[in-house]
């Protein structure tokens, strides 16, 4: 909703902002713009720390894409598992 618009039809900065959403603050802050002739700054896209490094990126995925190992999925039979024991084995003998 278009603030100013609405600002001039109810005429109150906290009723305008319950109908648009917004605080009163906000309101006050545009309407006081709008009078002295001044529109919304322009937006200006943020600099992100990686676009330095997007190329390079890039590349070496479609370098992984080309040079791909393999994947050779396991089959198992019916009845198989795989047991995989991580326990050390103590060289002392329990008493």
């Amino acid at each position: 909703m278009d603030i100013i618009r609405t600002y001039r039809q109810v005429g109150s900065y906290r009723a305008t902002a319950a109908i648009c959403g917004t605080n009163p603050k906000t309101v006050r802050r545009v309407v006081a713009r709008a009078k002295v002739g001044g529109s919304a700054a322009p937006r200006v896209r943020p600099v992100r720390h990686y676009e330095s490094v997007t190329d390079s990126v890039a590349a070496k995925v479609e370098w992984r894409r080309e040079h791909r190992r393999g994947h050779r999925p396991t089959i198992w039979n019916p009845g198989e598992y795989l047991v995989i024991d991580s326990q050390r084995v103590s060289r002392h003998r329990s008493r």
